[in-house]
């Protein structure tokens, strides 16, 4: 009788075992990577929504400490801005509290419809000039 090397079934079945999970490990780190760039994706989306609404904004200043509101549909995010005066007795910004405002923005979404996002921005911004009469 002839020897012939050849794999037993228990050898092709384990290592198919074997290719098997490493696919499946792999394409799952696929998933989570694609997944994790969208979900950035929307962050960095929703971040430019709420500076351009900040800029916005600024064409004409809010007055007073009256937080300001905006809501938007696509994408689906509510932003809230208040100014905050530069304190000229303790701030280390009191040299340009002339020519800059402090303005906090928080923008707030749901993400998948079930997890609260938000998102917290301070922007500097130059104060508009005022308009001789």
């Amino acid at each position: 009788m002839q020897n012939k090397s050849a794999f037993t079934l228990a050898e092709v079945i384990i290592s198919l075992f074997i290719l098997t999970t490493s696919v499946y490990l792999l394409s799952n780190l696929q998933f989570r990577a694609l997944d994790k760039a969208r979900s950035t994706k929307d962050e960095i989306i929703r971040i430019f929504f709420i500076k351009k609404y900040i800029y916005q904004l600024y064409s004409t200043p809010p007055t007073g400490e009256k937080p300001l509101k905006f809501e938007m549909e696509n994408p689906d995010i509510v932003i809230t801005a208040y100014k905050q005066e530069i304190d000229n007795r303790k701030s280390s910004l009191k040299e340009f509290s002339k020519d800059i405002d402090i303005i906090w923005s928080n923008g707030n979404w749901k993400k998948a419809g079930i997890l609260d996002k938000n998102l917290k921005m301070i922007s500097f911004v130059h104060k508009p000039k005022e308009k001789k009469k």
